[in-house]
Formats: C-alpha cells, structure tokens, sequence
C-alpha cells in the first residue's frame, strides 16, 4: 500500500508546531499517528498539497508547502525585497562591442545556451542584417561565426530576433519580402563540426503583406514558435513547428480566442517543454490598450488555449489615454513550470516605471504568483496628466529555474535613458529581488537591458544603442 504523509504546519518566531497525519491513497480515512523514535524527512521537487513539508538539502532548511510555494519553517527573519544596486554585486565577466560604419543595431536580440552566445544586429548593412555566434573558452568569449542571410536583401532586418537551444538556432528575418512586402520569415541552422550550417528557411504557410512573421521566435529542444503580430488585420498568430526526421513540421497554428484588430498577438513568445506563453500587448480597452497574455498547451501533439491573462486593475492606469498601452505582455518568457510577464508602461501607485509578473504553473493550472516593480522605479508626469519619462521594466524578461532578469531600457541612472537590469532570484519565501545591473561605462539613450537572455549560469545584456553585450 503507497502511502503519503501530510503534514499541518505553523510558523512562529520562536517555534514551529508540527502536526502529523496519516493520509492513505487507498482510504480517505485520516488520523493522527504517534511516533516513537524519529522520523526522516527526504526531499522532493513536486508540487504537492498544502501542508506537505520537505527537507532541502540546497537550503538546509525544512520547508512547508502552502499550495503556492515552498516557505521555510525554520527561518524567520524577513528577507530584505528592495536591493540597491551595491547590494549583491554580481561580477561582469565580458564586454562584446561591435563598431559598424552606421548603426547596426547589435544588442537588439540576444540568446544564450550553453557555451553559445548569439547575438543579432538587424540594422548592419543598410538593415540587410546579420547574427554573430561567440564562444565560451577557458580563455573567456569568443567569436566563431557570422552569420547573414543567403538570399539578403537590403531592410529584411536579419537578426532582429534569435534564439538558440543546444545545436538548432533560429533567426527571425521579420521584413523580408517572399510572401509580399515585410511577410517575414525564420532562418534556423544546426550545429556541425563546430560550424553552424543553414538547414531551413521558414515562411507562414498563410503569409501575406505586413504580416511580420519572426517578430518573435523562441526555441526549446527540438521545438520552435514564431510569432507574426500583424497576420490578418492585428490580430496576429503564433507558429509551432517541430523538428521530426530533420525536417520542419507545422504542429500547431495559434490564435487568440479574444482576438481583435490590433491586439497583436505574436508579439512576443516563448516555450518551454508541453507549454507556449504569447503575448498580445496591444489589445484594447476604451481606446487605449493594456494587453492579454495567452498560455497554450500541448497534449496529444495538439495545441490549445489553456489560459488568460490580464493585469490586474489597481495596477491598471484608468482611464487610459487615447492611442497608449499598458503594454502587458510585451515581453514574455517561460521555462519549466515558471513563465514571466512584462509591462513595460504598467502603473504602480499612480506610477509607470513598469511591472512584470511571474506566474506558476500548479498541477496544470497556471496562477499568478507575484507582481513586481522595481526598487527604485521612477516616474515624472507629464503636463498632459498621463505620461513622462518612465523606466520601461519589463521590457525584455527571462527566466530559467530559480532566476529572471528583467530590463529597464528607460532607467536614467547612468543619463537619460541610459537602461538596467535586475536580477530576481526564488528561494523559499518565494520571488524578490537580488540586484541591479549596471554598466560602468553607458550613458544617455544606450538602451542598456533592450535586450536579456539566461542560461541559468551565465547572464546576456544588450545595449542596442551601445552597440555592445554585456556578459555576467
């Protein structure tokens, strides 16, 4: 007979009391069970009912789960959630820096995996476009590739986005013009004897003029979205391909349920395992906007709409200007059973510096776990009464286990609009905020954070404007 055992926990400052029960899966009988001796606690990963408790051996620390999240029982000293930016200093281990003759836009899409860097810089040549592929060595990053279209045409903006998982790497080319004027298209390439080598050119099997496919393009495994904001009139789409006998097979074609002209739904994706998260920033409200995002599942090889997402309304700016957006879901990223939201105009008490969410994902029902501003988040109104100079949180987000970065392109504290970033980290009280990025060396308009990517180790921060790729 399996069973489990369940247990009620208190925390206090000074003791926790632990109430036992026995709980079996073959009786829905519970009782109380006296023990002699001791009891040894082991670890899980799972998610299970609310009072199960657990031994982290990561932690060294018992912990109960509250039907959310893992909280410790034996600490109790609150953890400080506002850190400056002196305050767990995380070490910058490289600088890439690219010149161009004109601006190349290097730093507007970043990816990490692995020991491979990717880095896009849609603006070279006359918005030709081209991706640089860097290396990490004993001897620190390196460049092994670059990487420009073979049918390059003059403002297809190649490179605009990347992504990359193990050996496939995919480069969305979002102007170009195979299917009309800026149809799009996704360029993927596989790794071989350490070169990566063109394997497909991926076009919308519907596409037409305007339609932006490769917006936004994420990777996981042998699985890839694309994303196309402006497929039919706004509303937008979303593309799942997977790699099955070394071809590209169309597995999924996504759609909002809510969709509207102008919603722009594709305008970010991610995926991560049986799940895809999509945003939709632009749908609206009144005349303004505050945005949707969408999580869809796989099951059976076949995709659907699992959940919706909106910002909650007292972070909601009301009524919103006429022509402005919230712009939740701007920024979107996934990975395991975490995803995070970003919005980048969201209020805060009356403020816009920017929020993002981050949501979990409890025995296949995805929730909202915490809302987050930045520490030091600032905004001035403007003389209309609505909008000033803002921070932008939020406007590129990460995530991979039990860490997210997030950019804050507008920051201003190196100059105006000089930008961030700020590293969130989960323990067992749950999400909070580790520390702030900040290059020595930006200053006004650089954009630092228009860009962020994780592999869990290592963390990549564009600076578009700067033309340069900070790596921590």
């Amino acid at each position: 007979m399996k069973e489990t055992i369940y247990f009620i926990f208190r925390r206090t400052i000074f003791s926790c009391i632990i109430f036992l029960l026995f709980h079996s899966m073959v009786s829905a009988q519970t009782e109380l069970m006296d023990v002699e001796g001791s009891i040894k606690i082991g670890n899980t990963t799972e998610s299970l009912e609310a009072g199960t408790i657990r031994y982290n051996p990561a932690t060294e620390d018992i912990e109960g789960f509250n039907g959310t999240t893992w909280l410790s029982l034996s600490q109790t000293a609150p953890r400080p959630m506002s850190l400056g930016a002196d305050k767990n200093p995380v070490t910058q281990s490289a600088t890439i820096p690219q010149s161009f003759s004109g601006d190349g836009g290097f730093g507007n899409a970043t990816a990490i995996d692995g020991n491979y860097l990717v880095v896009g810089a849609y603006r070279q040549n006359g918005f030709t476009g081209a991706a640089y592929i860097y290396c990490k060595t004993p001897a620190g990053w390196v460049e092994k590739q670059t990487i420009t279209a073979p049918d390059a045409d003059a403002l297809d903006s190649f490179g605009y986005t990347v992504s990359i998982s193990g050996d496939i790497l995919a480069i969305g080319s979002t102007y170009d013009d195979d299917l009309g004027t800026n149809s799009g298209s996704v360029y993927t390439y596989k790794l071989v004897d350490d070169q990566w080598v063109l394997h497909t050119k991926l076009t919308a099997f519907n596409g037409h003029e305007n339609m932006r496919y490769g917006i936004s393009v994420s990777l996981c495994n042998n699985d890839l979205i694309v994303g196309a904001r402006y497929s039919f009139g706004h509303k937008g789409a979303a593309y799942v391909y997977t790699l099955e006998d070394d071809s590209w097979s169309l597995q999924g074609y996504l759609k909002a349920s809510e969709g509207d002209p102008g919603d722009d739904f594709g305008y970010s994706v991610s995926i991560s395992g049986n799940h895809a998260i999509i945003g939709a920033p632009r749908l609206t409200y009144e005349g303004g906007g505050y945005g949707k995002v969408y999580i869809f599942s796989r099951e059976n090889n076949a995709w659907s709409e699992q959940a919706i997402f909106t910002p909650d309304d007292e972070y909601v700016y009301t009524p919103i200007p006429q022509g402005y957006t919230d712009d939740y879901g701007a920024s979107v990223a996934i990975s395991g059973n975490y995803a995070i939201i970003g919005a980048p105009a969201l209020d805060w008490d009356n403020q816009f510096p920017g929020t993002v969410e981050i949501l979990c994902n409890n025995n296949n029902t995805w929730e909202k776990e915490v809302i987050m501003e930045p520490s030091d988040g600032k905004y001035t109104r403007g003389t209309s009464g609505y909008w000033g100079p803002a921070d932008r949180y939020g406007f590129s987000v990460a995530i991979k286990g039990n860490m997210a970065i997030v950019g804050a392109i507008d920051d201003s504290n190196h100059g105006t609009n000089s930008g961030s970033a700020y590293i969130l980290k989960r323990d067992a009280q749950g999400w909070y905020e580790y520390t702030k990025l900040l290059p020595s060396n930006n200053s006004s308009q650089d954009k630092f954070g228009y860009s962020v990517s994780t592999n869990g180790t290592n963390i990549c921060i564009g600076a578009r404007e700067m033309t340069a790729v900070f790596i921590y």
